[in-house]
């Protein structure tokens, strides 16, 4: 009978470990990917590595039949192997008893935005390699395979690679001479163009360090059209006659173009004050409800994070973002303010012309620096769409090998086989003593008087 009980106990444990079992794990680092955005500006999200053309063409590379099944054993999220090490990290700077209120919160200020920035530069892929019908070599394959198909196929399917932003600040390379208004104006658009696509490239880190064969990157491009700027377009363009027709439209046009930036920036500037409202509710609200620290000490040697504390992280995690948001929406208004302020540096110019004593020379030298400009620009331009270009293969780099993590049987297995065998001693014992055979010997061997009491 205790073979019978560790035997049933033995076989409930299977059962309960197959309905338990741990899912394959995948860490990945993400590459190209800044701020929650691919390469073309497109939002990414975890789960566009779950499309159904991936999908089908891991199900196709091992056999699997029920894409449907496929897909719901796939779970990708935001995750990094970095984070219990980040934990790890702040509680210990968390444990010591002597810091004040102040530090605390300064401390979870630095967590809440370096546990943001960790987690969001990878992903973590679980894969329920049982519900398909795989074993675990074949499920760990699989789960290696779906960011492979994903770096291959999704940027085929939705272009996220060449970052549009380029694509808008292309400019022709058949320029005309800078000797009359239409050039002139023409060429004033093209350097604005010039300008926006520099400052792009310069301010991103993957492309920034790009150089066309004479060694000039962004930078030293952006220096070289402010001296061309300065000493040959600006003396050229404050001599197009007020009075020309193509003159006259440009400025009605360029009115009309700083009314609308002025319009944009006014939608800014409302967004950068609802947000800073919005925060300054938030805060409040935060104060009035705080109880206290987001890492509750227990003794001397533990730190734990209590519900309290999950809270207070969940804010510091929401008004890290939120910050984020007010950064993005400050650039753009500091960028919308350079381009008013270049439009109407035009206005200025076109409206208070200067006599028109520009040798022929001097218009020739200014076309054929404008030419090189535009070149070296060309050149530049299509080297960081290659660069881009490249990353269709570098969108990911693995963080970790696919693997199982915890163990076969559930928990305290041990102690409940175990106890499953002392329960089947203990039965055992009290079915013997209960058996027929068993109570006639006994009463045989009673005194008479007490089988006269008992009959």
């Amino acid at each position: 009978m205790p073979i019978l009980f560790v035997l049933t106990a033995a076989t409930g444990l299977a059962v309960w470990s197959i309905r338990l079992h741990s899912p394959i794990e995948y860490y990945i680092n993400l590459k190209g990917i800044q701020d929650g955005k691919y390469p073309s500006g497109a939002a990414f999200s975890p789960n566009d590595l779950l499309i159904p053309q991936v999908i089908g063409a891991v199900a196709k590379k091992f056999a699997i039949e029920d894409q449907a099944a496929l897909r719901q054993a796939f779970q990708v999220r935001y995750g990094s192997v970095l984070e219990a090490g980040l934990n790890d990290k702040y509680r210990k700077r968390l444990a010591n008893k002597s810091l004040t209120t102040t530090e605390i919160d300064a401390i979870n200020a630095r967590y809440a935005a370096e546990l943001s920035k960790t987690v969001r530069s990878g992903l973590k892929i679980d894969f329920d390699y049982l519900s398909v019908g795989v074993d675990k070599a074949s499920g760990k394959a699989m789960a290696a395979a779906l960011p492979e198909a994903w770096t291959t196929i999704y940027p085929q399917l939705f272009k996220v690679i060449v970052d549009t932003r380029l694509q808008n600040v292309a400019i022709p390379k058949n320029l005309a001479k800078l000797d009359d208004a239409s050039s002139l104006l023409f060429a004033s658009h093209a350097m604005r163009n010039l300008r926006r696509g520099l400052t792009i490239i310069s301010e991103d880190d993957r492309l920034n360090s790009v150089a066309t064969i004479k060694g000039n990157t962004a930078a030293d491009l952006m220096q070289g059209l402010d001296r061309f700027a300065t000493q040959y377009f600006d003396p050229l363009f404050q001599t197009i006659d007020q009075e020309d027709p193509i003159s006259g439209a440009y400025v009605r046009q360029t009115t009309l173009e700083i009314s609308n930036q002025q319009r944009q920036l006014a939608g800014f500037n409302a967004t950068i004050n609802d947000l800073q409202n919005f925060r300054g509710l938030k805060q409040n609200l935060s104060d009035a409800s705080s109880s206290g620290a987001s890492f509750s000490t227990t003794g001397t040697s533990s730190v734990q994070l209590n519900e309290s504390g999950i809270n207070e992280i969940a804010g510091l995690v929401e008004r890290a973002t939120l910050a984020d948001y007010l950064t993005e929406v400050l650039n753009k208004r500091q960028g919308k303010l350079v381009e008013i302020a270049e439009l109407e540096k035009e206005l200025a110019m076109l409206k208070n012309p200067l006599p028109a004593n520009t040798s022929t020379a001097f218009r020739e030298a200014a076309t054929e620096q404008f030419k090189t400009i535009v070149d070296q620009y060309t050149e530049l331009l299509g080297l960081a769409q290659q660069r881009f270009t490249g990353f269709i293969n570098q969108m990911y780099a693995p963080a970790s090998s696919p693997q199982v993590l915890g163990t076969l049987l559930p928990p305290r297995s041990l102690q409940i086989l175990g106890l499953s065998a002392l329960l089947g001693l203990i039965a055992a014992g009290i079915a013997s003593m209960l058996r027929p055979e068993k109570i006639r010997k006994v009463a045989e061997r009673a005194p008479p008087m007490v089988l006269a009491v008992n009959g």
